[in-house]
């Protein structure tokens, strides 16, 4: 569990993590976090809103950060981070270069919401429920039913003219 606008520093003190804290909606926070390699003075990540994570720290200086995205934190994806090969790898990809880790994982987060949203598409559309088509066919019930009195108001008045 990460403390609301928190600071993490690694066992070695080369890397920080800070957690910009936000409640969303009623008790449900968001933890964005901040990656800096203290030892080379850079930012490795600085995702925009809406992200939120918590880290584990491994051996050898290396360290993992899993993030989701809010509102759909359906996925999520996990980060392990080596500072000192300068690799960041995304899930169980090839390393990359560090420097594209917030890259790496926005791009990521498009193309799942992309994939799931085609998905979506593909299905076919639900047949309607029961109330639904009560509700088609009463409304189209009282439409006729307001037609026909409408045309027996007709009749009744065409055939007053013919004999008055």
């Amino acid at each position: 569990m990460i403390e609301p606008d928190s600071s993490h520093t690694s066992p070695d003190g080369r890397i920080r993590i800070e957690y910009r804290s936000e409640e969303m909606r009623m008790s449900h926070w968001v933890h964005a976090p901040s990656v800096t390699d203290l030892a080379r003075r850079r930012v490795l990540l600085r995702p925009g809103g809406g992200w939120s994570g918590h880290h584990t720290w491994l051996e050898d200086e290396r360290f993992t950060l899993r993030i989701a995205k809010y509102p759909d934190a359906a996925h999520s994806l996990m980060l392990t981070f080596d500072p000192a090969a300068g690799t960041v790898q995304l899930n169980d990809g090839p390393p990359e270069p560090i420097e594209r880790a917030t890259r790496l994982a926005e791009d990521e987060f498009t193309r799942l919401r992309r994939e799931e949203q085609a998905q979506l598409a593909a299905l076919p559309p639900e047949p309607p429920s029961a109330q639904e088509t009560l509700q088609r066919w009463s409304g189209r019930l009282a439409y006729g039913l307001i037609a026909l009195v409408f045309a027996a108001l007709l009749v009744m008045a065409y055939l007053d003219i013919q004999n008055g």
